[in-house]
């Protein structure tokens, strides 16, 4: 066991471990040096066989640091949470147990840690689908594909209030502990949303003064997520979106009062005109362009729920 790595890999899963040693077979692949980095497993109280693939994968791979933690407290902002306290190295990269990395996804986080001035709070990259079957026809990529452009360099503009988010980010640890990591606040857990938006929400208020200069994407640095045919349920789509509404508004801690609140709502009513254009004239299959364009209503509608019901 290397004691000094340079970088922590956290996996937190629940009950995916048919899925889990696929994420770790490809951290296996990285095309970096096995003591450059080390691999900890957060098991979540999975009831599966979570814990035995773990032990597999660490006596199938010797030349890796792969270590397992068991955490009881249901919910991932705990598994995160424990998962960089476990943390050796002075940077922590997350990765979902649905999710596989390029090879060199590793050495890509390392390398923007090292050499980008100032240093980034957080790297983050592009998400790709990784199908389990192959999607209709009107389901194209970009329904899966969360990006953030396609030029390397920090978030400006709007998309810099939340930062990047999800399956494919990594922060230096002290910042992870300067902020309090993860919020275990019982509203936002118990509905699963906005836990690394918050975290990231918490660090642009903390820094006004290099509010373009906090998070950092590379579009190269790719991790592709397992979709399943559940993805392009019209209900499921939609209920993510008025989800991720909501998450933003709790986040925000939206109200009338805040002028944020009246550029969604100003945002909902463009949409809104938009919305028979957009049926008629955009891109795709019918299908593809009605549940686009719906997305985006079901998404600032959540909003004005979450800023209403908080």
């Amino acid at each position: 066991m290397n004691p000094d790595p340079r970088l922590s890999v956290v996996v937190c899963t629940y009950k995916r471990a048919d899925l889990l040693i696929h994420s770790l077979a490809a951290l296996a692949g990285q095309n970096m040096p096995p003591t450059e980095f080390e691999i900890i497993v957060v098991d979540n109280n999975s009831p599966d066989e979570t814990r035995q693939v773990v032990e597999g994968f660490r006596q199938n791979h010797p030349e890796r640091t792969v270590r397992y933690a068991l955490e009881t407290r249901q919910g991932l902002s705990h598994a995160r949470n424990r998962g960089f306290g476990e943390a050796r190295a002075p940077f922590v990269a997350f990765i979902d147990d649905d999710a596989r990395a390029e090879p060199d996804w590793a050495s890509r986080i390392l390398r923007h840690f090292s050499t980008v001035e100032p240093q980034p709070f957080c790297v983050g990259g592009r998400y790709l689908p990784w199908y389990e079957t192959p999607p209709p026809a009107w389901f194209t990529d970009e329904f899966e594909t969360r990006t953030w452009g396609e030029t390397e360099g920090f978030l400006t503009g709007p998309r810099q209030r939340f930062g990047l988010s999800g399956s494919n980010m990594a922060y230096p640890k002290a910042v992870l502990e300067t902020y309090g990591g993860f919020p275990t606040n019982p509203a936002l857990m118990r509905r699963n949303l906005g836990e690394e938006t918050h975290l990231n929400y918490r660090i642009f208020n903390a820094h006004p003064e290099r509010r373009d200069r906090l998070f950092f994407y590379d579009p190269k640095l790719v991790v592709h997520h397992y979709t399943t045919p559940r993805n392009w349920e019209t209900g499921y789509r939609l209920q993510r979106a008025t989800k991720a509404g909501i998450s933003i508004a709790y986040v925000e801690q939206a109200s009338i009062t805040n002028s944020f609140f009246w550029k969604m709502l100003a945002y909902g009513l463009k949409q809104l005109v938009l919305y028979p254009f957009r049926l008629l004239f955009g891109r795709g299959l019918f299908k593809a362009r009605w549940l686009r364009a719906t997305q985006e209503l079901y998404y600032v509608a959540g909003y004005l729920r979450g800023s209403f019901s908080r």
